[in-house]
């Protein structure tokens, strides 16, 4: 009876905790991270750098990238090229793996490349046709499984997946039905859909993150359009996980979503410069950094936060087209494919002295102008 007497307050205390930790992590609030457009740092973002190393990826006949759409690490790169509509797979080291276009309306083809996934449980690549509404499902050396479609009418601009192969849809805010109006769509293995994140204006012109989907220790991350909140996802639920607080630079929503400025690129464009307030906001987390970039009148800007210190350093780049934009991250550090022309501006700059930095000038006599992209690893100070 007092062994039954301990075993059932036992239960009763581990109930009681669960309850607890449950109701903390659901009234757990998004932490804010405020930042000031006009505190700039003076520091160079390169005096930020702890540590870099570098990966050449192999030019040949069959591996000439024209541009570095998205980028999935696992036991090697697997890369889109924008330009060629292409798959390409090298190791670790930069070697040239495999080359993959299979472009077409077809089973087992695709019109274009919209995103990229790695099942790391089976190595399988998924890949997002948002023309022809599917995924497409390949074996690791690229062999055609079976192809699924999306539960959304239009097409998604991304999509990701859960450990229990649930699919998470992005969806554009350029719907114009109102019944479809939901940010993310997310559907179990049975098919079954739920919607989250209702929107009610819409843009015909309007500028995505370049990752609104991507993960943080297996966690799934969205990053939405127009938004200064990050959302954890989940197969039943969207949490807030953070917030950024840009202040009165913050975005103007009666500019980006009038309808006579948003129906023209180019003008709403041009016109995003004269503004006073942040635009094409990227935000990637690791382990232990946020990076956020974006523009501010016609300039670029980083800010990178260090979670662990919660220190918050704002930099501005010398040139708009010289903003560092990674494409990647790997444990503490973020991965940002550079040209030739970049690598060696970096290399031949003596103010820099980062740890990697010697390794540069070898690396540079051996490329040359038709040389790929270089994957630069960067951690953060």
């Amino acid at each position: 009876m007092k062994r039954f007497c301990n075993v059932l307050l036992l239960l009763l205390t581990l109930s009681v905790l669960s309850c607890n930790q449950e109701k903390e992590f659901k009234e757990k609030p998004a932490k804010t991270y405020s930042i000031n457009v006009n505190k700039v740092s003076d520091t160079n973002f390169f005096a930020l750098i702890d540590t870099a190393h570098f990966v050449v990826l192999e030019t040949n006949d069959s591996s000439v990238i024209g541009e570095i759409a998205q980028l999935s690490i696992s036991d090697k790169f697997i890369l889109t090229d924008r330009k060629t509509n292409s798959i390409l797979q090298f190791d670790k080291k930069g070697q040239h793996l495999s080359t993959h276009e299979v472009v077409g309306n077809g089973p087992g083809e695709y019109i274009r490349v919209d995103g990229i996934h790695i099942d790391q449980p089976t190595d399988n690549l998924y890949i997002l046709d948002a023309t022809q509404n599917k995924i497409l499902n390949y074996t690791h050396d690229f062999k055609f499984i079976n192809e699924i479609h999306t539960p959304v009418p239009f097409g998604p601009t991304a999509f990701g997946m859960l450990k229990d192969g649930t699919f998470v849809f992005e969806e554009s805010i350029g719907t114009v039905k109102s019944d479809l109006r939901y940010r993310l769509f997310i559907q179990n293995a049975d098919g079954e859909t739920r919607k989250f994140l209702p929107f009610e204006k819409t843009a015909s012109v309007h500028f995505s993150p370049r990752q609104t989907l991507y993960y943080v220790n297996d966690t799934l991350l969205f990053v939405p359009t127009y938004s200064n909140t990050i959302y954890n996802v989940f197969n039943d639920r969207v949490v807030p996980r953070m917030q950024f607080d840009f202040g009165s630079q913050w975005i103007d929503e009666a500019f980006v979503y009038d309808s006579n400025i948003n129906q023209n690129p180019m003008l709403f464009i041009q016109k995003l410069a004269e503004q006073d307030f942040i635009y094409f906001l990227n935000v990637s987390e690791n382990e232990t950094f946020i990076y956020t970039d974006y523009y501010y009148k016609g300039e670029a800007y980083a800010s990178i936060i260090n979670k662990k210190k919660e220190s918050n350093t704002l930099v501005k780049f010398d040139a708009p087209d010289g903003q560092m934009k990674p494409l990647a991250s790997h444990g503490d550090y973020y991965v940002f494919p550079i040209s030739r022309t970049e690598f060696s501006k970096i290399a031949d700059n003596n103010r820099y002295t980062f740890k990697g930095k010697s390794s540069m000038v070898d690396i540079d006599h051996r490329l040359n102008e038709e040389s790929n992209p270089i994957l630069m690893f960067i951690k953060f100070k």
